[in-house]
């Protein structure tokens, strides 16, 4: 039986940590995969290690264990640094035949532990990327990145404004330009469908069910994913309808879950519903929303325009706000 190991911070994993562990899965009989992790880094280490159990759980050859040991760290390889992992990695997991890497440090770990070295891709031809390339810029990197992965670096999109300006019109827009998803306003989905009636406990609802559907869209979003409401919409018509506003959904409102705001101004004509009401204090509550960003100090582009010049609009903010210069692919796999 020839056991091998394989380490590394994976962070996060990617399509170029997969080929190398499907690499070293048919070079050997059984595969301990090691996640190491330090407390300061980005991305936490547990969920890393959850992403990498859930990943390899279908191959039950491959064993997957968590590194918090505080061990010397290096940029690049060193025979130093080296030479302490392997002491460690011998002691932590026994017998060892194989160590695979696509790293220099891989030849000295190999010679401390007095085993054997594959190296696979080191100048990374086969997947042209790495964590680091990931983490700077991961929308342009979006297809190396494993769909298990890829909630996490979604980038979310409050479209945000008082009632009748073109919210809905413009998440659906930008989704279909983005390739993406969006969600709609739970609150008004739920009043629709329970005969245009709300009471002041049916708030909190609200609350829990947009955030829940925010993390639903997610998991099935490319890049982008367009939210019409968030929790600062949900407490500012509590306040407005009931004076009061629910615990839940204040604590809700004080957590930032958006990358970017885009403020939709009331420059579009006013159209009557059956939920529409507040039509006489326009101005009034648009600045009412304004103020909550303010207060908060949440970055946000303001959105103008009619029609197809909104949507452009739009686009220009998103693409600027997130330093977009090159073509996106628009296929989310």
């Amino acid at each position: 039986m020839k056991k091998g190991l394989l380490i590394g911070k994976f962070m996060p994993p990617h399509k170029g940590h997969l080929a190398l562990i499907d690499f070293a899965r048919k070079n050997c009989d059984e595969l301990d995969v090691a996640v190491c992790s330090r407390p300061e880094e980005p991305i936490l280490g547990k969920l890393r290690f959850w992403w990498m159990k859930k990943m390899l759980a279908p191959c039950g050859k491959i064993k997957v264990a968590r590194i918090k040991a505080d061990l010397p760290q290096g940029k690049g390889s060193s025979r130093p640094t080296s030479k302490a992992w392997g002491k460690y990695l011998t002691k932590r997991f026994g017998k060892i035949d194989v160590i695979f890497t696509s790293e220099k440090y891989g030849d000295y770990l190999a010679e401390y532990m007095g085993i054997e070295h594959m190296s696979f891709d080191p100048k990374r031809k086969t997947v042209p990327v790495s964590a680091t390339k990931i983490r700077n810029n991961p929308l342009f990197f979006w297809n190396y990145i494993p769909d298990i992965v890829r909630p996490y670096f979604v980038k979310k999109i409050c479209i945000y404004g008082p009632e009748s300006t073109g919210k809905t019109t413009l998440a659906k827009g930008l989704a279909e330009h983005y390739k993406t998803e969006w969600i709609p306003e739970y609150a008004r989905v739920w009043i629709e469908k329970n005969g245009f009636a709300f009471t002041y406990a049916d708030i909190a609802r609200f609350g829990r069910g947009q955030v829940r559907i925010e993390n639903e869209a997610a998991r099935r979003a490319n890049r982008f994913l367009f939210c019409d409401t968030d929790s600062i919409t949900t407490l500012v018509y509590s306040r407005e309808y009931f004076k009061k506003v629910p615990p839940l959904v204040e604590n809700l409102a004080g957590i930032n879950r958006f990358d970017l705001y885009l403020f939709t101004e009331i420059d579009l004509p006013w159209k009557e519903d059956k939920l529409r009401d507040l039509g006489h204090k326009r101005r009034e509550m648009r600045n009412v929303f304004m103020n909550e960003l303010l207060k908060r100090k949440i970055p946000f582009e303001i959105v103008r325009g009619r029609g197809l010049e909104r949507l452009k609009a739009a686009v220009r903010a998103i693409d600027r706000h997130f330093g977009i210069r090159q073509k996106l692919s628009t296929s989310p796999s």
